[in-house]
């Protein structure tokens, strides 16, 4: 069973950091002050993440990664989809 989490913060960044890292290799990951994450798990083990960087009222979602065992596209949508929700509901608009 899959479960996507969106927040803002240091118990965020940490799996995302984690799942950047071991998918690209060793990686500074830098903590981006306006940032939610989304972290994708699997029966509770963090398995994927993305990141919705916020530029005054205006996001850009990057950084989408999923561990290859797990990867569809569905779930790169579904990350992507929860991250949007998330940008609505706080009233911003896509950064062009």
């Amino acid at each position: 069973m899959f479960k996507i989490e969106v927040g803002k913060g240091p118990l965020m960044f940490m799996p995302y950091s984690r799942i950047i890292k071991t998918i690209l290799g060793e990686v500074k990951v830098e903590e981006v002050k306006d940032s939610y994450y989304a972290i994708l798990y699997s029966s509770g083990m963090p398995i994927g993440c993305g990141r919705m960087k916020i530029e005054d009222t205006l996001y850009t979602i990057d950084n989408i990664k999923i561990f290859k065992e797990f990867y569809t596209q569905e779930l790169i949508e579904d990350i992507s989809n929860q991250l949007l929700k998330k940008a609505k509901s706080i009233g911003l608009e896509e950064k062009n």
